[in-house]
C-alpha cells in the first residue's frame, strides 16, 4: 500500500478496547479505521488551537447566553432595589420625616 505524497506514516498503540471503540464508530460512518483516526487528529487539533466544531461551538455560545441573561436578572433586582429604596425616600420627604437621619424615626431630635 503506498503512502500519498505529502503525507507519513504514524504508528499508534492503543488498547483492545479503544481499538474496537474506532472500528465500531468507524463503521457507523462508513469511514475505514484509517479515516475515522485521521478525522479525530484533525478534531483534536481544530480544538487545540480554539477552532471548534459547530457542536462545541454552539455549547460554548449557549453557556455565553445563559451567563449573560443571569447577569440581566441580577441587574434588574439591583435596580428594583434602587426604586424600592427611592420610593421609601420620596414618601418620607412626602410625609415630612427626615431622610437624612434614619436614626430619627420618632421625630425627636437626637443629641
Amino acid at each position: 500500500m503506498a503512502i500519498r505524497k505529502g503525507a507519513v506514516r504514524l504508528s499508534v498503540v492503543v488498547d483492545e478496547n479503544m481499538r474496537d471503540e474506532i472500528k465500531l464508530l468507524a463503521k457507523e460512518k462508513g469511514m475505514s479505521m484509517t479515516e475515522w483516526e485521521n478525522m479525530a487528529f484533525e478534531n483534536a487539533i481544530e480544538e487545540a488551537h480554539g477552532r471548534y466544531s459547530l457542536a462545541n461551538f454552539s455549547a460554548e455560545r449557549l453557556n455565553q447566553l445563559t451567563h449573560s441573561v443571569e447577569e440581566c436578572g441580577n441587574r434588574v433586582d439591583n435596580m428594583s432595589d434602587l426604586l424600592v429604596d427611592l420610593i421609601h425616600m420620596i414618601n418620607n420627604l412626602v410625609s415630612g420625616d427626615s431622610y437624612l437621619n434614619d436614626n430619627d424615626q420618632d421625630g425627636e431630635e437626637t443629641i
